[in-house]
């Protein structure tokens, strides 16, 4: 219904429409609507507006008709990045996917995921140290296993190994025993293998 919606109020974007008034979004002051007659035929950020040369009582031209289209796209992008980085920590990749994965473009979803690193929004390092953490606290794990889990989650594999010994030379500074975990990790897989598998694949 949403998508019928707004194809239905796009519909009003035609060469020589003009263009009635640019109101504010009352629920974001960088948003505004653009009013052709009574409707809202686009949301598009007013920076973008004011670089389209969109004024009350212009005639739209193809080339304006195609800017708010775009427009009206990075728009759709900024939502549901926000919506996604408020919900739950996520990596830079992963928002790129899952908003490709929602139709955004590679373009957009690009420029969307730099304004919001820039902004502090979204931060790799950040995201990959608490990933690590949380991972050592639920249990024991050796750094290929770390590094394999970050790159999962799409962060650049030289970072993730950077994260990765940073957070175990800090355990070792704290005098965490790698390797008695890692035996207590080996006794108690063992011992949940049972007679499976063969002494040969046990020891593997």
């Amino acid at each position: 219904m949403a998508v019928e919606r707004r194809a239905k109020r796009q519909s009003e974007l035609v060469v020589g429409a003009t263009l009635r008034a640019l109101t504010p979004d009352p629920k974001d002051p960088d948003v505004v609507h653009v009013r052709i007659g009574r409707r809202s035929a686009a949301k598009i950020d007013r920076n973008g507006a004011e670089r389209l040369g969109l004024d009350a009582g212009c005639a739209l031209t193809e080339a304006m008709i195609e800017g708010i289209l775009s427009e009206q796209g990075l728009t759709d992008a900024r939502y549901w990045a926000l919506r996604s980085v408020a919900r739950a920590p996520i990596s830079a990749g992963m928002l790129a996917i899952k908003l490709q994965r929602k139709g955004v473009g590679s373009e957009p979803a690009r420029v969307v995921v730099a304004d919001l690193q820039t902004r502090g929004l979204l931060n790799d390092r950040r995201y990959a140290e608490s990933v690590v953490w949380s991972e050592l606290q639920r249990k024991p794990a050796g750094a290929r296993l770390l590094e394999a889990k970050l790159r999962s989650k799409r962060i650049d594999a030289r970072l993730a190994g950077e994260v990765v010994r940073a957070a175990m030379s800090e355990r070792s500074d704290m005098g965490v025993d790698e390797s008695a975990q890692a035996r207590k990790l080996a006794e108690r897989k063992v011992r949940t293998l049972g007679t499976r598998l063969d002494a040969d694949a046990i020891t593997r």
